[in-house]
């Protein structure tokens, strides 16, 4: 595993929904180890196990609005939390490799900012404006 994984973006900001329900955000991220340590190659998709990445999702406590697939970086709302129009959620995700045998721990990682902004009026409501 010689290139940690990376956001594509290092600071987002949503708007949704009070309402929202399915996928809130999606994480993209990227790591060079598939292409560069491990070759591609023709045929099926190329597999590196150097290049699986798992995503943690960091918030304040107590805080379980919305919920994290660690392995695809996709972030649902939490069917049973109350999102308040007019707030802002601040959060922080990590990209990490995940440890190859025998390590112990995975070295590499990179960090998002996430803001989701919640709108009674998603579409003509903008909190930077």
């Amino acid at each position: 595993d010689h290139y940690g994984p990376q956001f594509l973006v290092h600071d987002a900001t949503v708007v949704l929904p009070a309402n929202v329900t399915g996928i809130a955000y999606r994480a993209w991220s990227i790591d060079e180890d598939l292409g560069l340590t491990c070759p591609l190659g023709p045929g099926e998709s190329a597999r590196c196990p150097c290049a699986v990445v798992q995503y943690h999702l960091f918030a304040a406590p107590g805080d379980v609005r919305f919920i994290l697939d660690r392995d695809t970086g996709i972030i649902t709302r939490n069917p049973k939390s109350i999102l308040v129009p007019g707030s802002t959620y601040a959060y922080q995700l990590m990209v990490q490799d995940v440890p190859l045998g025998s390590e112990m721990s995975a070295g590499h990682f990179d960090i998002l900012d996430l803001k989701i902004y919640v709108s009674d009026d998603h579409v003509r409501k903008i909190p930077w404006t």
